[in-house]
Formats: C-alpha cells, structure tokens, sequence
C-alpha cells in the first residue's frame, strides 16, 4: 500500500478567499476605524444633554419662561448631529438635525404636530456650559415670533436667567420676545 504524500501548502481555493477577505478588510475597515478614533478625539462639545430657557407668552398673554431639556448626539451622517428636545415628559417634542461645523449651529426642529422652529445657536467651545441663540416658530396665535434661548448644562434658575440675558443680549426678559401682528 502506497502512502500518499501530504501537501503543506493551503488548498488554493483557501489562499483566494483569505485574499479577498483581506483586501475588504483593508478598504472597508481602515476608513472605518479612522472615522472612529477620529470621531473620539475630536468629539463635538455641544454633544450630551442640555437644559434649554426661552421667553414665550402663554394662552393669557403673559410673558413666561418655558423650559425644556435638549439632547444632541452625532448620528453616522458625516458633519450631522441629532438633536431631540423634550419637556416634562419624557417623549420627543421636537426633533431636528445641525451641521457640526465651524461657527454658530443653525438647524430646524420638526414637532410631532407638524410645527417648525428655526434656531441658531453659538458655537460651543469644550469649557463652556452655557451657550445662548435665538429661535424663530409660530406662537399658539400663529404669530411669527422670535425670542433669545439659553442652552446651559445645568438647570439654571429664573433669575440667572435674566441676568445671562442682560449680558449677552441688548434687552431684558421683558423686551426680549417679538411677535408680529396677523393684522
């Protein structure tokens, strides 16, 4: 009986997949991965979660402080960020998509009932936990309004408010929200 010699070489339809498989690794994975460590080194400040402050009126014509919590997280789109505002509930009421770029983020936020709101905000430097803008929406009369928006990291109260806005812009809480006539 004949005994067959072992080859020590791979089968070639082996070495041909292994070739491929590193070939796509290479071309898929390397970009990947930059995209990765690049996207932690040089992670966006204004990302993570944001308390948010603006004058409005209400049903009765005051003028009033609404609150709500704002979130911005990247998504995959490159240069995107997400952001989603809620208010006391938990649930999104308003979500919207900015560019991260150089300079002021300007994006437009979509409600769950169909209203728009227009900002834009300072850019965000990595030491900074207050940041201020000005929004652009339609009132519950259906006014076009416009009024100053402060994002801080932390809550911030109703007289701090007031004095952020003394600072920053060139009017009072009271002077600080404008709405034009349907007439």
């Amino acid at each position: 009986m004949q005994m067959l010699a072992q080859s020590t070489s791979p089968h070639w339809g082996i070495v041909i997949l292994i070739g491929i498989l590193t070939g796509l690794a290479i071309r898929d994975g390397v970009p990947m991965l930059y995209r990765f460590i690049r996207s932690k080194a040089h992670r966006d400040p204004v990302l993570g979660d944001w308390h948010s402050i603006h004058v409005t009126f209400n049903a009765t014509n005051d003028l009033v402080l609404k609150r709500e919590r704002w979130n911005f997280h990247p998504i995959r789109t490159k240069g995107k960020i997400k952001v989603t505002v809620m208010d006391d509930s938990s649930e999104p009421k308003f979500i919207g998509y900015a560019s991260s770029i150089e300079g002021p983020y300007s994006f437009e936020l979509q409600s769950v009932f169909g209203e728009t709101m227009y900002h834009r905000v300072k850019k965000v430097f990595a030491d900074q936990d207050v940041t201020f803008g000005i929004w652009l929406g339609v009132d519950y009369r259906g006014c076009v309004i416009a009024s100053p928006r402060v994002l801080s990291r932390t809550e911030i109260s109703d007289d701090d408010f007031r004095e952020l806005l003394a600072t920053c812009f060139d009017a009072s809480a009271n002077e600080a929200y404008v709405a034009l006539s349907n007439g």
